[in-house]
């Protein structure tokens, strides 16, 4: 199952579920799908803390 496709299974079961997305992938289409399947944010994995 992809990411995309549990994001919608956990909304669909847990509608008030906060999903943050941790992904490799910073394209536009890939972001704006995982928000458009529920996530309410995400995180790039090379992102730095600072």
């Amino acid at each position: 199952m992809k990411g995309v496709d549990a994001i919608a299974k956990i909304r669909a079961r847990t509608p008030n579920a906060n999903i943050i997305i941790l992904t490799i992938y910073d394209t536009d289409e890939d972001i704006y799908r995982g928000l458009h399947a529920g996530g309410r944010g995400y995180v790039l994995k090379d992102t730095t803390v600072g």
